[in-house]
């Protein structure tokens, strides 16, 4: 459990949304009153962002090498950004965290999940979120800007899609069509976090 705030994690394929959604939850629940801080994985602090710029350059990295250079920029991204907030009561909504790791460095790559997840757990800043949300395609969607991780071609891509529907079912996250309009998603994980915060009697500043 989160120390005094909600952490929330938007999991996916490429393509899937996370980034539109995490905008869109976020100034909804701003303007419902709550603190929110939206942030995003690899990245979300100096440090941090100074790692993402290696794991997504042109240099072509072993496994191994990209599982913990995610994992340091994680325990980062936790110590200086997310604990702080969560501290200060704050709804943290991250696009990408753990699950990431597990899929493009575990599973689609042939590395055990586990051997993972205790690699990331290390570090005692990094922490179990409060809600993680699977935006799940069924299908490559077309992007922009594709990212190394993105243009490993249509297999790579299936691989990625079918481990994170294998983690979402092994670790109970939520599960969403991203097909769906960018509306009713969002107002669907907007309840599940309401729900919590009623749960944690996380106040709002609406009324103040």
């Amino acid at each position: 459990m989160s120390p005094g705030g909600i952490f929330v994690v938007l999991e996916g394929v490429d393509g899937s949304g996370k980034s539109t959604q995490a905008r869109q939850v976020s100034e909804k629940l701003r303007q419902s009153g709550y603190k929110v801080l939206s942030t995003r994985e690899p990245g979300g602090s100096k440090v941090s962002e100074s790692i993402r710029d290696i794991l997504l350059g042109d240099e072509e990295l072993d496994v191994w090498t990209e599982a913990m250079l995610m994992a340091a920029a994680r325990v980062e991204h936790c110590r200086r950004t997310v604990l702080p907030a969560l501290a200060d009561g704050v709804i943290v909504v991250s696009d990408r965290y753990i699950g990431s790791s597990l899929v493009y460095q575990g599973v689609s790559r042939g590395v055990d999940p586990d051997a993972i997840m205790r690699l990331n757990h290390l570090s005692p800043s990094v922490i179990e979120p409060d809600l993680v949300v699977l935006l799940d395609l069924d299908r490559p969607r077309k992007t922009p800007d594709a990212t190394p991780f993105e243009s490993r071609g249509p297999k790579y891509w299936y691989s990625v899609r079918d481990a994170y529907r294998e983690l979402a079912s092994r670790l109970d996250w939520m599960v969403l069509d991203a097909s769906q309009s960018v509306e009713n998603l969002s107002t669907q994980i907007q309840t599940a976090i309401h729900q919590i915060a009623f749960g944690r009697g996380l106040v709002t500043s609406v009324g103040e």
